[in-house]
């Protein structure tokens, strides 16, 4: 099942593409730099919009097994994971004194929480911060989808922080594949971070 933020996140990225990219190809990829630079602006929007669905998925998926831990006392994966971030996060400030499960628990999903506040990115790094920290490795997620988001995350940094006439021409066809073939893979992503059976 799709979750609430993939269908948002494929509307987002429908707008976006009608708002930058031009509504047929060129062949042989001759366009005007107008196109070009708007074609820029479509993948600084999208790796926004991407980071958010990223960070929301985290937050909800962690949410909803802190949940699961406190009403039911459903034992996962996530739930490691969250002592884990608590003590390696917090170190000795978690390990003073007598602490209970459920006070690491909720330490740990406070420690993500903060992770997620600071995250600034969506390159193997950022998400090397924030998935172990709900009990996904990283090659559990779909392959190439990690290579992708790097990839993506350097695109944008190269954009933002140059300006257009010193960038490498931008091809809107080939900044659209990217794109697609990302939210394509963040549909499996979506499926590990489904909420609906925590």
């Amino acid at each position: 099942m799709t979750s609430k933020e993939m269908e948002l996140l494929h509307g987002r990225i429908q707008s976006l593409k009608d708002i930058f990219l031009p509504t047929n190809w060129d062949p042989i990829g001759d366009y005007s730099q107008h196109v070009r630079e708007q074609a820029a602006a479509f993948t600084l929007m999208v790796h926004a919009e991407i980071e958010s669905y990223i960070e929301i998925r985290v937050s909800r998926y962690a949410e909803a097994r802190e949940k699961a831990w406190i009403l039911r006392r459903e034992v996962h994966k996530s739930l490691l994971a969250f002592v884990q971030v608590a003590f390696t996060d917090a170190n000795k400030q978690a390990t003073k004194g007598d602490i209970s499960l459920d006070e690491l628990v909720r330490l740990g999903r406070r420690m993500l929480t903060s992770r997620i506040a600071g995250n600034h990115g969506i390159k193997e790094q950022n998400l090397l911060r924030l998935l172990p920290a709900i009990g996904i490795k990283l090659r559990e997620l779909p392959p190439g989808l990690a290579p992708d988001l790097t990839s993506l995350g350097a695109t944008r940094g190269e954009y933002a922080h140059t300006s257009g006439h010193s960038r490498t021409l931008v091809n809107p066809q080939d900044e659209y594949s990217a794109v697609a073939r990302i939210i394509l893979a963040l549909g499996e992503f979506d499926q590990l971070t489904d909420t609906t059976a925590a």
